[in-house]
């Protein structure tokens, strides 16, 4: 039987729209898994969901700090306490349900396990599985070139959602100029940092691909060839005014 790996998050969210109670947010959210059982034909799932802190913000304490601070009001917290009470969901503290996801799936593909990603965001997209989109009611499997473009592109663009900048000017129409004039990727990205980063190339960009790398187990830290973020110990207030970051 597939089995379905949920990044859950959006969910979350999602059921605390328009109500009033968190038991309504509880309710709305459990005819969400309900139905993508039903959809999916499954009752085999794995929901991941947020937990206490993300290297990402440790290291680099402007990850997501462009986002709208949490509403007081809001009924999101309680939700995610009622998740942990009543044991629904595995807790990714220290990094992101993403990074749960994504090693499940590796894990998963090593025992010869048969998988779906089910998630909305595009960071997931990165490897050549098979994905369902409950947003879109979507499902869609990318090859390992498909896989690898989105990942590269990432890379060059940065992630504005998450408040990682990249390179200057590089949005998703010029990384995929760049992409498509060449079957190097990873020595394109390289050779467009060092352009813009003549003698700090190396570690603006571990710093980038630091923050934009969705690991695929517990020690998989993003190196594209010169040591990981801690291997380089970078001087982030350096790095971040670099890459155009108020610091």
């Amino acid at each position: 039987m597939t089995h379905l790996l949920v990044d859950a998050d959006s969910m979350v969210y999602k059921s605390c729209f328009n109500v009033v109670t968190v038991d309504e947010a509880f309710n709305k959210f459990k005819t969400k898994i309900n139905y993508l059982k039903d959809e999916m034909w499954t009752d085999d799932l794995v929901i991941f969901l947020k937990g206490v802190e993300n290297f990402r913000a440790v290291d680099f304490p402007l990850y997501k700090a462009n986002r709208p601070k949490a509403d007081p009001a809001s009924i999101v917290p309680e939700l995610y306490a009622i998740l942990e009470e009543e044991e629904i969901g595995i807790q990714s503290d220290g990094c992101e349900a993403d990074d749960l996801v994504r090693s499940a799936a590796h894990e998963s593909q090593h025992n010869g396990d048969p998988f779906v990603i089910v998630g909305i965001d595009k960071d997931l997209f990165c490897d050549p599985f098979t994905y369902y989109n409950p947003d879109k009611q979507e499902q869609f499997s990318l090859t390992q070139k498909e896989a690898d473009f989105n990942y590269y592109s990432q890379l060059l663009t940065g992630d504005s959602t998450d408040n990682i900048k990249g390179l200057h000017r590089v949005g998703p129409k010029t990384a995929a100029r760049l992409l498509e004039s060449t079957t190097q990727w990873k020595d394109l990205v390289i050779r467009e940092y060092k352009e813009r980063f003549p003698t700090d190339y190396e570690d603006v960009l571990t710093l980038v691909g630091h923050l934009i790398h969705i690991k695929r187990n517990e020690k998989d830290w993003f190196n594209i060839g010169f040591g990981d973020f801690y291997d380089r110990k970078i001087d982030i207030e350096k790095i971040g005014k670099l890459l155009g970051y108020d610091i």
